[in-house]
């Protein structure tokens, strides 16, 4: 299955083990073969590129990041996406699905990234999310087909509005694995395990 991985970054350069936790995912989505990666920074815009002008993915800036709000980021990843797939390499393959990753939000495990592509691809879902403890987690992962749509969503719910949009065609994936549970936006959980 062919996927992109879009890494939300709003808050960038947190560390995380030994590197920052946007470092971490990439390593993460390159370990689960992820075809593209595209990352969505905001106000440390300088900081970032630099960070990551070695590695091989496609840097975005959200112009919108007096919104501040995740929806905006989502919404400029998936656009620049969108005109990848569309414009840039319309004679390819087409991309399938894509991974939504919060740079602040969760400590998660390749494991589970091909798990998600393996049921993905033997069901008809437009969205699976993974699940633990019976809460969704986000790491959803997301038809192309259903990408415009995601984009196009203005409700006042944001990105879980304009995921629950498709409910009835989400399959949920239980996950047992420990890391998916874990939070990095404080502090005391940036340098976990």
């Amino acid at each position: 299955m062919k996927t992109v991985g879009l890494i939300v970054a709003s808050k960038s350069l947190l560390p995380y083990k030994n590197s920052t936790n946007i470092e971490n995912y990439i390593h993460i989505l390159k370990k689960a073969e992820v075809d593209l990666i595209v990352v969505v920074i905001g106000s440390s815009k300088e900081q970032t590129e630099s960070m990551l002008k070695s590695k091989k993915m496609v840097i975005v800036y959200n112009p919108d990041t007096a919104a501040s709000d995740l929806m905006s980021y989502v919404r400029a990843g998936i656009k620049k996406i969108l005109h990848i797939q569309n414009e840039e390499q319309r004679e390819e393959i087409p991309y399938e699905a894509l991974f939504i990753l919060q740079g602040d939000a969760l400590a998660i495990t390749s494991s589970i990234l091909v798990k998600e592509q393996l049921l993905m691809k033997y069901c008809d879902a437009k969205i699976l999310f993974p699940i633990i403890q019976g809460k969704k987690k986000y790491l959803p992962l997301i038809r192309f087909n259903i990408l415009q749509d995601i984009c196009d969503y203005d409700g006042e719910d944001g990105l879980k509005g304009a995921l629950d949009q498709f409910e009835e065609e989400t399959v949920y994936m239980k996950v047992d694995d420990y890391e998916i549970t874990q939070d990095i936006e404080t502090p005391a959980k940036y340098t976990y395990r």
